[in-house]
């Protein structure tokens, strides 16, 4: 693993951090030896310090964002716009009606999602997996050993 995070994790409140915690998102990392950082900085309430925060990981060399919009669903178009589309940003809805927020962004303003709640973040912190692979051969390797292991059984019915 480098010596900075890989992988930045930001949070628009600490009301997201035990969703957090539930999926077991800093173990997935962990386990597939992705570093990563998780911050908790409000856009709408500290919008300099989010900027400030997010050009510095960039300029660190950080290869993915993940924005949790829990009650801040402004949060991932945030960072892309401040990021200029230079490092992907997955934007996740924990709650329904936050996901218009993420996808509705203007052209130019891009805004990965994987979908709404729980699992959305879970399916987000794997896909910033994917992307930090793409450039790490071991990374890869353990993302697809992560995936093997957790592969839940096809159901047949008969």
């Amino acid at each position: 693993m480098p010596g900075f995070p890989e992988v930045i994790v930001i949070l628009g409140s600490d009301s997201d951090l035990p969703v957090l915690a539930e999926m077991k998102i800093r173990e997935i990392f962990d386990e597939i030896r992705v570093s990563h950082e998780v911050s908790i900085i409000s856009a709408d309430r500290h919008p300099e310090e989010l900027r400030k925060y997010c050009l510095q990981k960039r300029e660190d060399g950080a290869a993915c964002f993940i924005g949790v919009a829990g009650l801040a669903p402004v949060l991932p178009g945030s960072i892309a716009a401040i990021l200029e589309n230079a490092v992907p940003v997955i934007g996740v809805a924990l709650e329904e009606k936050g996901l218009y927020t993420i996808i509705g962004k203007p052209k130019g303003t891009v805004v990965l999602t994987t979908g709404v709640g729980k699992t959305a973040l879970y399916n987000a912190a794997l896909a910033a997996c994917q992307i930090v692979g793409q450039k790490d051969r071991a990374v890869a390797e353990k993302l697809r050993d992560f995936m093997a292991r957790h592969k839940k059984p096809a159901q047949i019915n008969v």
